[in-house]
């Protein structure tokens, strides 16, 4: 076997591992018969999805494998923590400031550049509003720069960076 089937075929093994945990756990039941079960509606489920809905493969749509989406979002997680205050604070000091800044992203596929405007427009104080080929157009509120690299590098933060590891 040569390395793109093997990974390929670790990308599925994977997904049918999770749906299948997800499967016991939506059924509070842990037993061979249900993990099996499990596995084969998750088979099914994606084979039903590649060729009837998708009509292509899940990988080339979804190129993201289960792990690099799990540590994305971690680093979304603690990203949205870190900026959860920003709304507020502008809010009750009433300072409503905005400005619309253009960022570059270094992501070349429209995947993980859609997965990184809809995180920014996740986090508190900003909203991706165009994507146009490698820049982004996003909303922000109570920006501190006017420079197109320091304000992508202070709004983008650890997220790229996540999309290009996963």
């Amino acid at each position: 076997m040569n390395l793109k089937t093997i990974k390929k075929a670790s990308y599925y093994i994977s997904w049918v591992i999770a749906l299948s945990f997800l499967w016991c756990v939506l059924h509070l039941e842990f037993t061979a018969e249900k993990i099996a079960f499990g596995a084969a509606i998750s088979t099914i489920s994606i084979v039903i999805t590649e060729r009837l809905i998708l009509r292509e493969s899940l990988i080339k749509i979804f190129p993201m494998n289960l792990f690099g989406l799990t540590y994305y979002l971690f680093v979304l997680m603690f990203e949205l923590f870190k900026t959860a205050n920003t709304g507020v604070r502008s809010v009750f000091t009433r300072n409503l400031d905005f400005d619309f800044v253009r960022i570059h992203t270094d992501l070349k596929d429209d995947y993980s550049r859609v997965m990184l405007a809809n995180s920014i427009s996740l986090l508190s104080g900003t909203i991706t509003v165009d994507i146009t080929d490698d820049d982004l157009l996003v909303l922000w509120m109570e920006p501190r720069t006017t420079d197109e690299k320091e304000a992508g590098d202070i709004i983008k933060k650890n997220l790229e960076n996540a999309l290009k590891v996963s």
